[in-house]
């Protein structure tokens, strides 16, 4: 690149002195016409010397000089004959000076053509990057924005299908249980049991709408006490032990409600994998200050695990069969701008890492 630069700078600077050095051949004619008209040699040639000493004065002659040896001979040659009052020394050199500045010419515009094409491929080949990363760009938006609106979907069509649990099926088994308490007290056995059966779907059933459905996070201290909960409540219906951290302060600062939900919702599918796959005794959420901006958060246990390098780079074959809920956390992941990891090996455990 410095070199077609240099190719280029010298070949502007030889096209600009052009100018300058044909004054010097506009003074050498005039003077062989003074002369041939009977003029002083010292009259005629006081134009050609005041040129000369203006060329080698110049900027842009002290540029180009050491790129063309013959020109200074050219030229010392002509001023020589000055000195020495000899017109035919003068002429000769005026001849090599003549066939010199020719060359200087054809090399400057064979490099400034060279310039144009070299610049003119640099310049298309930046605008093709240019408009590829653009559209790329705009593709991954449109992706990203397509997928948020799927799992807005998704999510709005759970708090529907939540308040229908919870205000129709809940509600006719709470009114079956107290019917069954009032019944024939003689299978008093057999009533106790069903009614304990009924009372335990409607905790279910409750459990599953606080999943759908989870609250609103008004603010960033809701937001913590929605998560602590989450863990709570996954302890109590899984038997799983579950610790929850949070390393740092204002760590939700600045974070809107659908960034909130999504990252409730990663957490809610993690713990119930965990529950359903893991066979494990303890489980962690943590979440941190990722590199001094941004948010870290993971989810781990103490279970089977599983070889996570097998299915975590193909987000294809997370979307089918058991790792379907995988496949959501990487989903949700990429619409927080982040990226999800998963670490497992069999036989010591899992851990679900989130960065955005």
């Amino acid at each position: 690149m410095k070199k077609i630069f240099l190719i280029a700078f010298l070949a502007i600077a030889s096209s600009l002195a052009f100018a300058q050095f044909t004054e010097v051949l506009d003074s050498y004619f005039l003077m062989m016409e003074k002369i041939e008209e009977g003029s002083s040699f010292e009259e005629a040639s006081r134009e050609l010397e005041q040129n000369l000493v203006q060329l080698y004065d110049s900027k842009i002659y002290n540029v180009i000089k050491n790129q063309h040896p013959v020109l200074n001979d050219s030229l010392r040659e002509i001023k020589n004959g000055i000195d020495e009052h000899n017109v035919i020394s003068i002429s000769r050199g005026i001849k090599h000076y003549s066939f010199e500045l020719i060359s200087i010419q054809n090399s400057a515009q064979k490099n400034t053509n060279f310039f144009i094409i070299a610049f003119s491929a640099f310049f298309f080949t930046a605008l093709l990057i240019i408009i590829i990363y653009i559209t790329k760009e705009i593709q991954t938006r449109e992706s990203k924005r397509l997928i948020t609106e799927v799992y807005k979907s998704i999510d709005e069509e759970r708090m529907r299908i939540a308040r229908e649990l919870h205000d129709i099926v809940a509600q006719e088994l709470l009114g079956v249980s107290l019917q069954v308490e009032s019944m024939d007290t003689s299978r008093k056995q057999d009533i106790d049991d069903l009614s304990k059966q009924i009372r335990e779907s409607i905790k279910e059933i409750r459990n599953v709408c606080y999943n759908l459905n989870p609250p609103t996070f008004m603010d960033d201290k809701d937001f913590e006490i929605a998560l602590a909960e989450l863990c709570h409540n996954f302890e109590i219906n899984s038997g799983i032990t579950c610790k929850f951290f949070i390393d740092g302060e204002n760590l939700f600062e600045g974070t809107d409600e659908n960034t909130k939900l999504n990252i409730f919702r990663i957490i809610s599918e993690a713990l119930t994998n965990t529950q359903k796959h893991s066979h494990a005794e303890t489980a962690t959420v943590n979440f941190r200050k990722n590199d001094s901006h941004g948010i870290a958060f993971f989810i781990s246990d103490d279970g089977v695990g599983f070889d996570s390098s097998k299915i975590t780079g193909n987000l294809s074959k997370l979307q089918s069969g058991k790792h379907f809920g995988l496949g959501g956390i990487f989903q949700r992941a990429k619409i927080l701008g982040g990226k999800a990891e998963v670490f497992s090996e069999p036989d010591d455990g899992c851990t679900i890492k989130i960065t955005f």
